[in-house]
């Protein structure tokens, strides 16, 4: 059964272990203290635990990261807090999929620790573009996103 959900309150939550070499990211229980400092300011209900994702992000199937595209598939929630976008379009497959729920409009926004993208008909194409960017444009070939989303971009 779907869940119809009417505001942008159904926030999930996903933090990930930065990589050894990443200079930038906090550890994870520095991001979910800034994070939820930020979710209670912009007035967010952040639903359940984080979810935690496994620290090797390169490969399809994270850990974490299948339930929280589920939970928004599904309708349960409609926008993701993440510290950063590269956690979640971190190889393609994944960010394929963060991608085809911006399409269908069921992934609503995405806040970072310094940022939010609202998904509305006229700011989809820009939400697409910066998931892109945010590290899998170079493995995912150009040709197939412009195929794929090709309504989004004449519009």
């Amino acid at each position: 059964m779907k869940h119809k959900i009417d505001t942008l309150s159904a926030v999930a939550f996903f933090l990930q272990e930065p990589a050894a070499e990443d200079r930038i990211t906090p550890p994870v229980e520095k991001q979910e203290e800034i994070l939820r400092e930020r979710a209670e300011k912009l007035g967010l209900r952040l639903l359940d635990s984080p979810i935690l994702g496994a620290r090797s992000s390169w490969a399809p199937g994270r850990r974490g990261f299948h339930d929280l595209i589920s939970d928004v598939e599904a309708g349960r929630k409609n926008a993701i807090l993440v510290w950063d976008l590269r956690q979640l379009a971190a190889n393609a497959t994944d960010a394929t999929s963060l991608l085809w729920l911006v399409k269908l409009l069921q992934l609503k926004t995405v806040y970072t620790h310094d940022d939010v993208l609202r998904n509305t008909r006229g700011k989809r194409l820009d939400v697409m573009l910066r998931i892109a960017a945010a590290g899998c444009l170079d493995r995912v070939p150009f040709e197939k996103l412009v195929t794929d989303f090709a309504d989004d971009l004449a519009g």
